[in-house]
């Protein structure tokens, strides 16, 4: 418990040096973000095609039908107990996905519900990483989701992002996405590259997602991957902007993706689950885009 306290108040001390923009801060009305539809058809992405090897050049999921569907497009479900559940749900013509966290007695363990394209029952060396920019192509990756709650639960970690999963690692981290912590007090876009939670060192940077957005209701949101910037974007009815454009420290090396909900609040910080919630998804597309 010592060490974890050591590790929080560390990380604490660190985002108190990172920028980190103003709710209030003005979000200017764009051109709306790909949608599906436009997005599966798109010439500007290289065209599927069924690879031998782990990583296609393009992967979508229109609809989230069943365990084996969401398999065979390169996820591998990580579903801990006594928190962690998941089931399949529909509403119309859309069927989701829907990722949940109970509270549950705690006994200092970790709890969680996550979907993830890195399988982390391999070891480091022989993990797969599908996602990498170019100098020709982009990484884009598009997902539509929803969150029961509208605040982070305590207890809770929530993340939506391509990553490095350094987990037991000890690698330092690097992040483009979405994620909801109440240690970072709500909602925010994070581009993280080669970050030390521990020192501090390395880029981080988290920018609240605009005020208009409510996250118990769908919303869409694109993340573009260059070798220089990564880009997150969020549209939500007749709202859409650019949360945030962050210049990387190098060209990133090849990441994963993932939808997650644990009770690991901080790396090594492992806390209680006081509050359930739920990530529902109902549409995940990545590909490399042409330049």
């Amino acid at each position: 418990m010592k060490r974890n306290l050591t590790i929080l108040a560390l990380i604490i001390l660190a985002l108190g040096s990172i920028l980190i923009m103003n709710q209030s801060a003005a979000y200017a009305l764009e051109q709306p973000v790909t949608l599906e539809s436009t997005y599966t058809t798109s010439a500007a992405f290289a065209p599927a095609y069924q690879s031998q090897t782990p990583c296609p050049n393009k992967r979508i999921i229109t609809n989230f039908v069943n365990e084996q569907q969401v398999e065979a497009q390169g996820f591998h479900f990580e579903v801990t107990p006594p928190g962690g559940s998941y089931a399949f749900n529909g509403a119309g013509n859309q069927q989701f996905l829907s990722l949940r966290m109970d509270p549950f007695p705690f006994n200092g363990e970790l709890s969680s519900s996550r979907i993830t394209e890195v399988d982390t029952s391999l070891p480091s060396d022989q993990r797969v990483f599908c996602w990498q920019p170019t100098a020709t192509q982009n990484v884009v990756v598009m997902h539509k989701h929803r969150f029961a709650e509208a605040t982070p639960p305590p207890g809770l970690s929530q993340n939506i992002f391509l990553w490095n999963a350094p987990l037991d690692t000890g690698n330092t981290i690097t992040a483009v996405g979405v994620t909801r912590s109440s240690v970072f007090g709500g909602y925010f876009a994070i581009v993280a590259q080669d970050f030390d939670f521990a020192t501090g060192a390395g880029l981080l940077q988290l920018v609240p997602m605009p005020a208009w957005l409510d996250a118990t209701a769908w919303h869409h949101v694109e993340i573009i991957l260059s070798q220089e910037t990564a880009t997150i974007k969020v549209k939500q009815g007749p709202n859409q902007a650019t949360v945030v454009q962050a210049t990387l420290l190098r060209p990133p090396d090849p990441l994963g993706f993932e939808f997650s909900l644990d009770n690991e609040i901080v790396p090594g910080v492992i806390v209680p689950v006081t509050v359930a919630d739920q990530l529902d998804i109902a549409f995940y597309g990545a590909g490399l885009q042409r330049r």
